[in-house]
C-alpha cells in the first residue's frame, strides 16, 4: 500500500517550456505539464519571438502558442504557470530562462543552415543548442510526436 503525503508548500521547482508557433506547441506544452505533474513543479511557458515581427504578428503568434499552453494545463496538476514572450535569440534565451529549472522542454526544429543565428548549434537547431548548453535536463519533443499531439489538439477544439 502506498500512502501519499500532500505538499502544502510551493517547492520552488520549475519546468520551462520553449514554445514555437510551428505546430509543436501542443506537444511541448503537454510534455511540460506531464513533467510538472511528476515533480510537483510550476511551469514557465516561454515563446521567443523573432525581432522582425510587427505587433499584430506577435500577438497572433502569442495567442496560438499560449492557447496550447492553456489547453495542456487543463489536463494536469501543477504548482502555477507563467507565460512570457521575450524577443531575441531562442537558444540563448531558453538556456538563460532554464538556468534554475528542473527541466527544459523544446520541440525538435528544422536546421537553420549556414546563416543560423548564434543560439543554434552547428546543425542549426535550437534544441541541440539547449542540450549542449543548458544546466538542466532538456527534453526534445520529436516532430512526429508534435504532429500527433497537434492533430489531437485541433480535434479537441473542433468538437
Amino acid at each position: 500500500m502506498t500512502s501519499l503525503t500532500p505538499r502544502t508548500q510551493h517547492s520552488g521547482r520549475e519546468v520551462v517550456a520553449g514554445l514555437v508557433n510551428d505546430g509543436s506547441a501542443p506537444a511541448v506544452a503537454a510534455e511540460a505539464v506531464r513533467l510538472a505533474n511528476l515533480h510537483e513543479a510550476s511551469i514557465r511557458f516561454v515563446q521567443v519571438v523573432p525581432t522582425e515581427l510587427d505587433s499584430l504578428e506577435r500577438a497572433d503568434a502569442e495567442t496560438a502558442t499560449f492557447a496550447a499552453g492553456l489547453h495542456a494545463l487543463r489536463h494536469g496538476r501543477h504548482r502555477g504557470a507563467t507565460f512570457e514572450s521575450p524577443v531575441g535569440d531562442p537558444g540563448r534565451l531558453l538556456v538563460d530562462r532554464s538556468a534554475r529549472a528542473i527541466a527544459l522542454v523544446v520541440g525538435e526544429d528544422r536546421t537553420g543552415g549556414p546563416d543560423a543565428p548564434g543560439g543554434e548549434d552547428e546543425t542549426g537547431t535550437v534544441g541541440a543548442f539547449c542540450v549542449a548548453h543548458a544546466r538542466c535536463p532538456v527534453h526534445v519533443v520529436s516532430r512526429s510526436q508534435s504532429r500527433t499531439t497537434s492533430d489531437r489538439h485541433a480535434a479537441g477544439f473542433s468538437s
